[in-house]
């Protein structure tokens, strides 16, 4: 999706990061589902012990993390176009 040192990007290479981007927030919006779904205890309770995740919630947990992992570079990429688009 990187246009090359130098030159501007395609309307093509435009296009697609905006399409990647577009993706990733979905890929984020499911992942919250399936967060909130597992009910991943986030808190301690009352004597101050923390309660164990269940391999789901784990799942859930790694998901959520890559996710927004993802979400972030393909937005640092897409702007990294725009402002090449720009120049």
């Amino acid at each position: 999706m990187i246009s090359r040192v130098g030159r501007r990007p395609s309307r093509y290479e435009l296009s697609a990061g905006r399409r990647e981007y577009v993706a990733a927030v979905k890929r984020l919006q499911e992942a919250i589902i399936r967060f909130e779904a597992a009910g991943v205890p986030l808190t301690t309770e009352l004597g101050g012990m923390m309660q164990l995740w269940n391999r789901e919630q784990v799942g859930a947990v790694i998901e959520i993390r890559d996710a927004w992992s993802g979400l972030v570079e393909t937005r640092r990429a897409y702007e990294r176009l725009l402002r090449d688009d720009a120049g």
